[in-house]
């Protein structure tokens, strides 16, 4: 499994995880998108799961902000 990338761009840093080829996973200034769908802020502390479509933080679903 590939590392996490970090970089920079105008908005701040960029967290970028592609595990598997069902899950692209990004933060940029602290929002949460997976497979290019947001999903709210998150903070540096939380725990975020990924898993056959569900998203979860902290452990608590979250679903897709329009």
């Amino acid at each position: 499994m590939p590392p996490p990338e970090t970089k920079s761009d105008a908005g701040g840093v960029v967290y970028h995880f592609k595990p598997c080829v069902d899950a692209d996973i990004t933060i940029r200034g602290g929002e949460l998108a997976v497979n290019g769908k947001k999903f709210g802020s998150v903070n540096g502390n939380d725990a975020i799961t990924v898993d056959h479509g569900s998203v979860l933080v902290n452990d608590i679903p979250r679903a897709a902000v329009e």
